[in-house]
């Protein structure tokens, strides 16, 4: 689940996020694109945009208010969990197969009008920050 502002977002099994309006508590819509269970969904308040991940192995970057896909984003891995640092224009994506990625978010920033410093880093360079290993 996720919040921004007045709106409630939570992903599903059924590969659908549900929007909810908090104020009157009703859903006032759906968004499909994903073609498997919705693992996790973010907001990014400084774009406005709401990024879901899924074991389809796809990020998603919506536009909720408009109720429409921005981009779609293929990866390697069946992806988990995500979070990001504004401040080092910088998304974490954590993976079934026991590591985290790194995915520079500029060009998603730079789309919404959000810019500080051009890094230009393309947002499908990615490099994997961690990887994990079994505990016995």
């Amino acid at each position: 689940m996720a919040i921004d502002q007045n709106f409630l977002f939570t992903g599903s099994d059924d590969t659908t996020i549900g929007i909810w309006e908090l104020r009157n508590n009703y859903n006032v819509g759906f968004l499909s694109g994903h073609k498997e269970s919705i693992q996790d969904v973010i907001v990014m308040k400084e774009a406005g945009f709401l990024l879901s991940c899924a074991y389809d192995k796809t990020i998603i970057v919506w536009k909720y208010e408009e109720k429409r896909e921005i981009m779609r984003y293929l990866r390697q891995e069946e992806l988990r969990c995500m979070d990001y640092l504004s401040s080092m224009k910088m998304l974490f994506v954590g993976t079934n197969q026991k590591s985290i990625l790194t995915v520079n978010i500029d060009e998603i920033l730079a789309m919404s009008g959000y810019r500080q410093s051009g890094i230009g880093s393309s947002f499908l360079d990615e490099s994997i920050a961690f990887r994990g290993s079994e505990i016995d």
